[in-house]
């Protein structure tokens, strides 16, 4: 499974590592200082913008997947199946939260968050519910975890491409084998298909290049919203488009930009 990791949230230069590779510094002490100096100055009176200066020093990650040229929606090119969910102000809660989130079968990662005051928990979702409506399955994850914790998620983070701040926590939970959320669809509001575009809308950009996208088991693909099926010869019909599938399974659909 891989992901993005920026120098800063500002960085536009990314480099691809394993999610195995995040798990294993948030749990080594190699971000152990920064945590420590901004809870510090967090708890200072008037320190407040020199903290958040040692937050925003910090690298991050980009749970969705494998971007370039930036982390906005229109910069994904390859989904990693994470959707990620954070809970600010467990407090006193925090390792309680984190130990419920453990009990779920579809969280892959959890941990405390950068202020140690909160927690973040990575979802194992299918590439085809992402594509079918993202906004709707970030609200059924969010509600999911949030019943089973006794803890609101925050809502305000649902951008595809949400960056998340590296951490310190030695117990970061990881498993590897963690089923995928199963999305139950009932009455959907707007359109189903071009939830991806829709969302790099919102967040002041345009999708010019299709997401690349597994084939399912049943030998079909999803691309641009869309499940199309996959042809004995190799290729794929997807509105009108021919895309070849490569030898790795992977389906890519170059869309025209909208200028």
């Amino acid at each position: 499974m891989k992901i993005s990791e920026f120098g800063s949230v500002r960085s536009k230069q990314s480099q691809t590592i394993s999610l195995q590779e995040y798990v294993n510094k948030v749990r080594s002490n190699t971000f152990k200082a920064q945590v420590e100096e901004y809870r510090r100055l967090a708890a200072l009176p008037g320190h407040e913008a020199k903290a958040q200066r040692v937050k925003d020093g910090m690298p991050c990650i980009v749970p969705a997947g494998v971007c370039s040229g930036g982390h906005a929606v229109k910069n994904l090119v390859k989904h990693s199946g994470l959707l990620q969910i954070d809970m600010d102000h467990t407090l006193l809660r925090t390792t309680e939260v984190c130990r419920l989130l453990c009990e779920l079968p579809y969280v892959t990662v959890v941990h405390k968050s950068f202020s140690q005051d909160g927690v973040r928990a990575f979802v194992r979702v299918a590439a085809e519910d992402v594509m079918r409506n993202y906004e709707q399955l970030y609200a059924a994850v969010g509600e999911a975890v949030s019943r089973h914790a006794a803890h609101n998620y925050d809502s305000k983070c649902k951008i595809l491409t949400q960056p998340s701040f590296y951490s310190w926590d030695a117990d970061a939970y990881y498993n590897p084998d963690a089923e995928t959320f199963k999305m139950q669809w009932g009455e959907e509001t707007g359109k189903e298909a071009g939830t991806i575009s829709e969302t790099a809308a919102n967040a002041g950009g345009t999708v010019s290049r299709g997401i690349i996208s597994e084939v399912t088991d049943s030998g079909k693909a999803v691309s641009g919203g869309a499940i199309s099926e996959v042809t004995d010869s190799g290729r794929t019909v997807s509105g009108g488009a021919i895309s070849g599938v490569t030898d790795s399974g992977k389906l890519f659909q170059e869309e025209q930009s909208q200028e």
